[in-house]
């Protein structure tokens, strides 16, 4: 079973999804949402992107479970991150993350 776990700020959450899992599938979040540095996870923001994810999974019964939440007093990190590029071009690169 999938498990993800929300990140939390005074100001807004997102929801952390393995990069290698989400590009398994058809779905591809905005750009409102980022990529950590490593490349590992995906932040998916809490307005469109999260629900629009979680969504999908249970759409395609895909099983998954929200392991929990960390939150922070202060602005997160996570804005601080590249944001998710959902478009790009094979020529340029092979993962989505670079623009061109």
């Amino acid at each position: 079973m999938l498990k993800f776990r929300w990140f939390q700020d005074p100001g807004h959450a997102w929801l952390r999804v393995p990069l290698d899992f989400l590009q398994s599938t058809a779905f591809r979040p905005s750009s409102y949402s980022y990529v950590s540095e490593n490349e590992r996870y995906v932040y998916l923001e809490e307005d469109a992107d999260a629900p629009a994810f979680l969504g999908y999974l249970k759409q395609n019964a895909i099983p998954y479970v929200v392991t929990g939440e960390t939150y922070s007093k202060r602005p997160s990190r996570i804005r601080l991150l590249k944001p998710y590029r959902p478009v790009y071009q094979e020529s340029c690169s092979s993962t989505p993350l670079v623009s061109c």
